[in-house]
């Protein structure tokens, strides 16, 4: 690649406050190299980490599971305090190379609920493009109570990767997935203030 016919892919760029030595992004894709429990593991750190390296100037981490109840096997979590010190080795093993790091936080809509996994939504209708499994029945219509909870997993895994040093947070709101659903009229057909 000629670095003088995409020179500005290498100049300084800036998102809000936060700079970034170049254009370069690596966008959040599902490798699953987490530990089976959604921790980091030392071949996540390896990946992300060569590709800072090689001189990405944000590098944002694959979905990632805001809370215990929506975490996948090997899908990478910051549900729990417990995950933080996994978080730390990998945001330091990126920045040594000088790029910055950011987390895609996701919620699939499949959610363990006493062992099962239930796919939820914010209403009974059935996900037109159905993802991860999702059964052929109408999701569990999430109440106040449990949306609530849920952005509180948010928030809390947002805090969390502020502590770990990440430098900042995508929130996934496509391809249907939870926050997606609450977005579009196709299934959310809720009347009150989450409608």
């Amino acid at each position: 690649m000629s670095r003088e016919k995409y020179r500005h892919l290498f100049e300084m760029g800036s998102i809000g406050k936060l700079k970034i030595r170049n254009r370069l992004v690596l966008p959040p894709m599902a490798t699953m190299f987490a530990e089976e429990d959604g921790s980091v593991s030392d071949m996540t750190v390896d990946y992300y980490e060569a590709r800072a390296r090689g001189g990405m100037g944000l590098i944002i981490v694959e979905i990632t599971a805001p809370g215990m109840q929506c975490t996948g096997p090997h899908q990478l979590s910051l549900g729990d305090d417990r995950f933080i010190p996994g978080w730390e080795r990998l945001a330091e093993a990126v920045h040594r190379h000088g790029a910055k790091i950011a987390v895609q936080l996701q919620h699939s809509t499949m959610e363990n609920r006493d062992g099962r996994f239930v796919q939820v939504g914010p209403s009974a209708v059935i996900v037109p493009a159905r993802l991860m499994g999702a059964p052929d029945n109408p999701p569990h219509e999430l109440s106040e109570g449990e949306i609530r909870d849920i952005a509180g997993w948010f928030a809390g895994a947002s805090v969390r990767a502020k502590r770990a040093g990440l430098d900042g947070v995508e929130i996934h709101g496509a391809h249907q997935y939870l926050v997606a659903s609450f977005l579009s009229p196709a299934t959310n057909r809720r009347t009150d203030k989450y409608g």
